[in-house]
C-alpha cells in the first residue's frame, strides 16, 4: 500500500510593516476587515473614516486613502473593551505606543457587535 503524504503545514500569515508603528501584526482576511469612523483623540494625530482589523494578535487602525496601519494595539496592552449601539470603544495601557486612553470608533450596530465578538474570541486566545 501507498501511503498518503502528509499534510501540509498551513501557509503562515502575511506580515503588515508600518514604519510609524514599532511593531507588526498578521495581515488580517477580508472578515475581519470593518468601515468605522476614528473618534478624534489627543493620542493620535487621526481622525475620520479608515479601517479597523482585527488579527489574531491584536487590533490595528487602517488608513484606507494612504494604505497604511496608522496605529497597532496588542491585545495584552488593552486594559478592557466595549460597543454601545453604533460604537466600539478600547482602553489602551501604557505600554501601546498611544499610551493610556481610551478610543472609539463608529460604525454599524452589527458590526459594533461583531467588532466586540471578535476582539474578545481572539484576546481569550491569547
Amino acid at each position: 500500500k501507498q501511503l498518503a503524504p502528509p499534510p501540509s503545514p498551513p501557509p503562515r500569515p502575511f506580515i503588515e510593516k508600518s514604519p510609524s508603528v514599532g511593531y507588526i501584526l498578521p495581515i488580517t482576511q477580508q472578515n475581519d476587515r470593518f468601515s468605522v469612523s476614528f473618534c478624534p483623540n489627543p493620542k493620535l494625530d487621526f481622525s475620520g473614516q479608515c479601517e479597523l482589523r482585527i488579527s489574531q494578535r491584536g487590533i490595528s487602525l487602517y488608513d484606507t486613502q494612504r494604505d497604511e496601519v496608522v496605529e497597532n494595539w496588542p491585545y495584552e496592552f488593552i486594559r478592557r473593551y466595549s460597543c454601545k449601539k453604533t460604537e466600539f470603544n478600547f482602553e489602551a495601557g501604557r505600554r501601546c505606543n498611544t499610551g493610556e486612553g481610551m478610543f472609539a470608533f463608529t460604525t454599524s450596530s452589527a458590526d459594533a457587535v461583531q467588532i466586540y465578538n471578535l476582539v474578545r474570541r481572539r484576546s481569550e486566545m491569547i
